[in-house]
């Protein structure tokens, strides 16, 4: 199935105290301020101009008289075709690397600028941004296996996996079948497995069998997944037999899984306590998480929110344990705390290195330790205000963090949006997706690709949004 539509190019000028206004964008240009310093290898990468698209105009600018000489003269002898110029808005602090530099406008507005040497990195980005029309390209894959409308779907280097949280299960798509096939699915066996990697006593969990299975506890939980490299990992519940004084507690045990091969290779204990013991945060096994570099990003909460409400909190591999190591700077909305929301309203998603609230327009990079609130942005586009709404309307889908912009799709009253927003909270790109498809999931495969579950969980939508 195909749908066109128009596309909106419009530039959002937003200042922290100021108004915020929009203006229709209509011109695209490329300021490029070479260095005479530069080796002639890394000053060649103007040759790769020719595969920007041709609506963009690219042109060198100087910052002074002598700049302007040296230049020419290079210009002239490298390609007497390219333009150089000087820019009365072109300002002395903009740069001061001692490289070539790129800066790329929407009309007034600077979204971005990079090297000279990044430049065949960024040329898809920029001729992405700068198309004149689009088609949304949509198809879609009947799934056949059996999955509750929990499920949700993974994306990780161009892999489909659905997660099914009530089911118990994980799920990847075979793309020569076109179908999902079972990855992993825990059963008792599991369970034992556990139990001997995390040296619990395995016989008596065997005798109390039929009191786990009674109360539903005979299965190991999944609560979340997260993929690194070809490693799929899960935190997962493990509930155990505590056997206290004549009573016997089924006491609920945190691990970090490592599955391989539909088994589970290795398993570290989330020692909650060596976090808790030092403040009043505890692990939140509801939320997302994440690996990087050794290190575990895990989602925490607290009873009683206050001045100070973390959701992120970092951890570290110590022998067949997980330590808590320190917290990350991403905090509850000032809104929640206002609207005295608490963190059961709170769900974070992640997509690579970026953590987001699905239920808030803030997202938080691990690499940067930066959060980008674009609730402003928001409310312009809605012509809402987020503060007054006592149940929030909007649902972040997902997030993607790429060569400082910021990809985003949302609901927000039914309505499904993807926007392109860089780090000054300016509005760069809008695309509306069709009305007549109720998204339940939808994850970025790449910049210019979706991939989405309708809501009863029975389709897998495609949607590329680049020519």
């Amino acid at each position: 199935m195909q749908l066109n539509i128009a596309n909106f190019f419009v530039i959002l000028t937003c200042i922290l105290f100021g108004d915020i206004e929009f203006v229709l964008s209509n011109e695209y240009k490329l300021k490029v301020e070479l260095k005479t310093t530069d080796c002639i290898n890394c000053i060649s990468y103007i040759q790769l101009f020719e595969k920007l698209n041709s609506n963009i105009n690219t042109y060198f600018i100087y910052r002074n008289s002598n700049d302007s000489a040296v230049t020419a003269e290079f210009l002239s002898n490298y390609n007497p075709s390219l333009i150089l110029r000087p820019d009365k808005n072109y300002s002395n602090n903009e740069s001061s690397e001692s490289y070539s530099m790129v800066y790329f406008f929407i009309d007034s507005t600077l979204i971005f600028s990079f090297p000279l040497t990044k430049l065949n990195d960024r040329i898809p980005i920029i001729n992405h941004l700068t198309e004149k029309s689009e088609d949304l390209r949509i198809d879609s894959v009947l799934i056949r296996s059996v999955i509750s409308k929990n499920a949700e779907l993974i994306i990780y280097q161009e892999k489909k996996y659905i997660f099914d949280s009530f089911l118990n299960k994980l799920l990847v798509f075979n793309e020569s079948s076109q179908e999902f096939k079972t990855f992993f699915k825990p059963n008792p066996n599991f369970n034992l497995s556990l139990c001997k990697l995390a040296q619990l006593d395995t016989i008596r969990y065997i005798k109390f069998d039929k009191i786990l299975a009674k109360y539903g506890k005979s299965n190991l939980k999944l609560n979340s997944i997260s993929l690194d490299g070809e490693d799929v990992w899960a935190t997962s519940t493990l509930s155990y037999p505590i056997i206290d004084r004549k009573d016997t507690i089924l006491e609920n045990f945190y691990f970090l899984i490592k599955i391989i091969e539909n088994k589970i290779e290795k398993a570290y204990y989330i020692k909650d306590s060596t976090m808790s013991q030092k403040s009043r945060y505890f692990f939140d096994d509801s939320n997302s998480f994440c690996i990087k570099d050794s290190s575990i990003y895990l989602g925490i909460y607290k009873e009683n929110t206050n001045s100070e409400n973390l959701l992120l909190s970092k951890w570290k591999f110590f022998r067949e344990n997980l330590i808590f190591e320190s917290f990350e700077n991403f905090k509850l909305p000032d809104l929640y705390v206002s609207n005295k929301f608490d963190y059961d309203y709170t769900h974070m998603g992640v997509n690579q290195n970026s953590f987001f609230i699905q239920n808030y327009p803030i997202i938080h990079n691990i690499n940067s330790s930066k959060t980008f609130d674009f609730k402003r942005t928001i409310e312009k586009l809605e012509n809402s205000n987020l503060v007054k709404e006592r149940v929030p309307q909007i649902y972040i889908y997902d997030c993607l963090y790429k060569d400082e912009l910021i990809w985003v799709t949302y609901n927000y009253s039914g309505k499904v949006k993807i926007v392109i927003v860089n780090q000054n909270n300016q509005l760069v790109k809008k695309i509306d997706l069709p009305e007549n498809i109720f998204f339940k999931s939808l994850r970025f495969t790449s910049y210019s690709s979706l991939a989405g579950l309708n809501g009863s969980s029975k389709k897998m939508f495609t949607i590329n949004f680049s020519p």
